[in-house]
């Protein structure tokens, strides 16, 4: 299956929520399975004018349509799982069960559980301000904070941006969803991105938990490495500053001048092994 029929994949499970008994965009949303939809809490209040704060579970009802199918044929939902802001692990999810028969081109996406993400390519959709059809973005996958939320980097394309929230996070190596975006960096020019991880989502939500595959390693031949140039033009270099040094060993007589040479070469060893690993 190519790329592309990946992303039509995607395409119809994504969903676009709005305020209350208005045409206003509040965030993104996506198909789990043919009734259940993963978005964030704090899209959730938005949509219904609650607190932000909010940690009972709300009971209003939410709009939301499928722009990249069914534009403008809006269904409602109500919240059947909620984790609402706490500034703890697995905040800030809010599971959704449909009221209405969605129409019949969606298609719930596969979540994989894995944390073993370092550098995978990613691909998201989201509806900024000014974009009330959406925009991709794109980048790669970066680390983990300490509440088990990823970092991302959004790359040189269209940066990722509040309306953002809800939003599944594609992997392009793996070619399923490993996570939901959260929050981003507001700094002008910020191109940090937050999401909650399958393995999260899953661990919180049972309705995930007997359709989402665990993948404990990914083979490095699918990990695509946005970087993997610039690690090869390092690498180059010190390659060739190694090769300098091992010469003027060959020349020098001075032992003082041979035990700052040896130690200038393990140290560009280590670098290279270094950057080996980064490549691969």
């Amino acid at each position: 299956m190519t790329n592309e029929n990946h992303i039509e994949i995607l395409k119809s499970a994504i969903a676009r929520i709005y305020y209350k008994d208005s045409q206003t965009i509040v965030g993104a949303g996506f198909l789990v399975s043919k009734h259940h939809l993963l978005t964030c809490a704090h899209v959730v209040t938005a949509a219904l004018g609650i607190p932000p704060d909010t940690q009972k579970e709300p009971d209003g009802i939410i709009e939301l349509d499928f722009p990249l199918i069914a534009p403008g044929e809006k269904v409602t939902a109500k919240v059947v799982f909620w984790q609402g802001l706490t500034g703890k692990k697995g905040e800030d999810i809010a599971g959704l069960q449909l009221e209405d028969i969605p129409p019949t081109e969606t298609n719930p996406v596969k979540l994989i559980s894995t944390l073993d993400l370092n550098n995978h390519e990613f691909e998201t959709f989201g509806f900024p301000d000014g974009y009330k059809n959406g925009r991709w973005s794109s980048g790669f996958i970066v680390r983990e904070d300490g509440i088990k939320v990823i970092q991302m980097h959004a790359g040189d394309g269209f940066l990722v941006k509040p309306g953002y929230s809800g939003s599944a996070v594609w992997d392009k190596s793996l070619k399923a969803v490993v996570g939901m975006v959260v929050a981003v960096d507001n700094g002008e020019g910020a191109r940090a991105v937050f999401m909650t991880p399958a393995t999260v989502l899953v661990e919180n939500w049972d309705v995930l938990q007997e359709s989402t595959p665990t993948v404990t390693h990914t083979p490095i031949i699918s990990k695509p490495n946005p970087r993997r140039k610039y690690y090869e033009g390092l690498l180059e270099q010190k390659t060739e500053e190694l090769d300098a040094v091992l010469r003027q060993q060959g020349k020098v007589l001075a032992d003082i001048d041979k035990v700052r040479l040896d130690r200038q070469a393990e140290d560009i060893l280590k670098e290279i092994e270094d950057l080996e690993s980064k490549i691969n």
